[in-house]
């Protein structure tokens, strides 16, 4: 599990006691959509001339842990996964209820009250040196599919 930066280290950032900037998050969900906005987010910063500053507002959407809705998403990913990586082979062969029981025995121990990143939105405004503003919204991330998934290591 990562402690997982909302507004990245590179934006300045800062860590959790100080603003509650940081989520539990899988690796995968924090090295894989989490930065690709955050690599997005960096292209339009820089291609932007005279930037003077920019503003960042980000909003995390939170769901319970296994919902019924979740878990179909999840199997749904673990099937498209298993064709890439075989690690996802045994969680593809499980049914709905033991992969919800994998996700928990995977997680127990953790916070209790712990939930799933639905979603992380970003909306960023790009202030030009002639006080015009430019505006952009990455993609969302989506949910964070890989919580629990794995025994932590």
């Amino acid at each position: 599990m990562h402690s997982s930066h909302l507004i990245a280290d590179q934006f300045m950032g800062s860590g959790y006691k100080k603003s509650c900037n940081l989520i539990a998050a899988s690796s995968q969900f924090n090295l894989g959509p989490m930065s690709i906005a955050e690599d997005e987010i960096l292209a339009f910063i820089k291609k932007q001339p005279n930037l003077e500053s920019f503003t960042m507002k980000v909003s995390v959407t939170w769901e319970a842990l296994n919902t019924p809705a979740m878990i179909r998403k999840i199997k749904t990913m673990v099937g498209k996964e298993v064709e890439e990586d075989p690690k996802y082979e045994a969680l593809n062969a499980m049914n709905a209820q033991d992969l919800e029981n994998a996700i928990n025995t995977n997680l127990a121990g953790h916070h209790v009250d712990l939930k799933r990143c639905a979603n992380v939105r970003y909306i960023v405004t790009a202030v030009l040196e002639n006080g015009s503003s430019v505006p952009f919204t990455p993609a969302p991330t989506g949910p964070d599919l890989w919580l629990g998934l794995f025994k932590p290591e």
